[in-house]
């Protein structure tokens, strides 16, 4: 998994250093509009076209049949039968090339989240660092500290929640740019690991979680998985949630992406001879 994630990591980074020049703005449009014609293009190949122009053709008549019969009951409710019945068909006809684009559609849902899915920290700003740890110790016997460079302050000492195995520490943010922490156990020669904390970037790459487990490294690609073994199995810094602006209204960038993609899908559907 590291080496699929350390492969899809350089892909987009790439993509997103060059394109997030102009603007995160800028970076979504251009990649919703390839995202569209990609998965316009993969749903013409693993679709039956000519079962769905069929299928949509009848219904089209059915509807002209509605309109046609409308005085005569019978007729109508039948027509309206084979509108369902042929969008049954429809659904049937979509469900195959839906399937084929759950996967790619995931993997790139998950790297843009990096980029688009947190606020980075504002000078003054505080956040709070979560560590669960494994073992069968009581935590309050456990040797634990924060470390922080000169950018960040502990403004709480550790907060240890046995029942969920956790231990909390809010950090604030002093001076802009990327730090880092340091969470320590032991006598800290060797044992440590780090996370990094981004405070004021205009467009950037944030990786709030570090973990270990491939199912944790599909989801949280973006950082260096958690060393094993080891006592510490997740860390995360937490922070808001971020918006994108999308023709004057602020919203969730998952929900602007969409939008994006099926405007210039459907924008190159024609281009491209696809029924949809």
């Amino acid at each position: 998994m590291s080496f699929f994630n350390a492969i899809l990591n350089t892909i987009f980074d790439g993509y997103f250093g060059l394109a997030g020049m102009l603007g995160g703005d800028a970076a979504l449009w251009i990649i919703s509009a390839l995202a569209g014609v990609v998965l316009l293009l993969i749903f013409k190949i693993t679709s039956n076209q000519k079962a769905i122009k069929r299928t949509k053709e009848r219904i089209s008549a059915s509807f002209l049949e509605v309109r046609l019969f409308k005085d005569d009951m019978s007729q109508m409710m039948s027509a309206q039968g084979r509108i369902f019945g042929s969008a049954f068909r429809y659904m049937g006809h979509a469900m195959a090339p839906m399937l084929w684009m759950i996967v790619p559609v995931l993997l790139l849902l998950i790297q843009m989240n990096l980029w688009y899915g947190y606020e980075p920290l504002d000078e003054g700003d505080s956040a709070l660092v979560v560590a669960r740890i494994e073992g069968s110790e009581p935590l309050v016997d456990m040797p634990l500290r924060l470390e922080t460079d000169e950018g960040l302050t502990v403004d709480t000492p550790p907060l240890r929640i046995e029942a969920l195995r956790e231990v909390n520490w809010r950090v604030r943010a002093e001076t802009p740019g990327s730090h880092t922490i340091r969470l320590v156990w032991g006598d800290g020669k060797d044992e440590a690991v780090t996370q990094t904390v981004q405070v004021d970037g205009a467009f950037i790459k944030i990786e709030p979680i570090r973990a270990r487990g491939a199912w944790e490294e599909l989801w949280n690609p973006g950082a260096v998985p958690l060393p094993s073994p080891g006592p510490v199995s997740f860390l995360e810094v937490t922070y808001s949630e971020a918006e994108v602006n999308l023709f004057g209204f602020r919203m969730h960038w998952v929900i602007a992406f969409f939008i994006l993609s099926l405007v210039f899908g459907f924008a190159f559907k024609g281009v491209f001879g696809v029924e949809i």
